[in-house]
């Protein structure tokens, strides 16, 4: 099996979780971070 790492920005919070919850909701990611601030970064798995 092969894993992957992707790395992309959007400057806009909203649609960053937006995208996380749909690759995860449909298994696309099994992970997804969002840097929501310097201090806080949101974790969505699934």
């Amino acid at each position: 099996m092969e894993y992957i790492q992707v790395m992309a920005t959007i400057d806009d919070c909203e649609a960053a979780e937006n995208i996380a919850y749909t690759l995860v909701s449909k298994r696309l990611a099994a992970c997804v971070q969002v840097k929501v601030s310097a201090n806080f970064l949101s974790q969505i798995y699934v």
